[in-house]
């Protein structure tokens, strides 16, 4: 009851200095993972660059041996919840070592990283699955995916309500980069990156055909062009830009989307843009002249 009371008062506003006081004097657990301001004992922020903050301010990452320990944290949340086991987390950071050294090192690692914590409680190795306990360490990356999956349930089922506004807003706002950009690219992390890329670019087409179903077609371009800065070689939300951008009127903008769309695939791909794209862009050049629709 107290968690549901603090987690709404949180979520409005209500005296936010008292609440977080007495929720770590109580040592509550939130309601939800998306509880604005709910002071977690631990952040984790892979999305971008990896950072870690303590209520207390950031983990230190300078000495080597601790800079390994990051590197199974990263592994960790790369991996995911279901898939971090012990065998996994040991090909993929040690797999280079022989019989039970590549064990021995992921064990000292992890034994490392609840130090760095200072926790035990805050990561687990349970049945050779390592898990962060929900209640004290907040994962950007999860977080995204859960604010995605909402909006998506929602929008099947009609228009773009308020919540579902704030929901898509959260989730492109903590998705910085990226997962773990700037670490060695193995390939458990590229295909962690793939497998959220491909999720941000799903959340866009859903959410840029539910405002283009509302006749919103600004906010479909907004959609579309923020997924864009993000994952600027998916060319299937470069022809929803431009398809967005002619319903909007907005020709000329639609015109400079199909140049940057044919330019960024040439240069970094070496292709042309799709027949469906150049069908969009034949469209475009049919129709100079069209009405705005707001």
């Amino acid at each position: 009851m107290l968690s549901f009371v603090f987690s709404r008062a949180l979520e409005e506003n209500i005296e936010p200095d008292y609440v977080r006081r007495f929720i770590r004097r109580r040592n509550l657990r939130p309601d939800s993972a998306e509880v604005p301001g709910w002071p977690w004992p631990l952040r984790i922020y892979a999305l971008g660059h990896l950072r870690v903050r303590r209520e207390e301010g950031p983990l230190p990452t300078g000495r080597k041996a601790q800079r390994r320990v990051l590197e199974l944290l990263g592994a960790i949340v790369a991996l995911g919840p279901r898939s971090a086991t012990r065998n996994a987390l040991v090909d993929a950071l040690w797999s280079e070592l022989e019989g039970d050294a590549g064990v021995d090192a992921f064990e000292a690692a992890f034994y490392r990283l609840r130090k760095l914590f200072g926790s035990d409680e805050a990561v687990r190795l349970e049945h050779s699955v390592v898990t962060f306990d929900p209640g004290v360490v907040w994962i950007d990356a999860e977080a995204f995916v859960r604010l995605a999956d909402e909006v998506e349930r929602g929008v099947g089922e009609g228009a773009i309500t308020p919540p579902l506004q704030r929901a898509l807003d959260k989730a492109f706002a903590l998705y910085k980069g990226p997962l773990l950009d700037g670490e060695e690219e193995r390939p458990f992390l590229l295909a962690a990156r793939q497998r959220l890329g491909s999720r941000l670019i799903r959340l866009a087409q859903s959410a840029s055909d539910a405002f283009m179903r509302s006749h919103l077609h600004a906010r479909a371009v907004d959609v579309l062009a923020r997924a864009i800065e993000i994952e600027p070689l998916a060319e299937d939300l470069h022809r929803r830009l431009i398809e967005a951008l002619i319903r909007a009127g907005r020709r000329a903008e639609a015109v400079a989307a199909y140049r940057r769309c044919e330019q960024l695939l040439g240069r970094v791909l070496g292709e042309r843009p799709s027949p469906d794209t150049e069908r969009a862009a034949d469209e475009l050049r049919a129709r100079p002249q069209m009405p705005v629709k707001r």
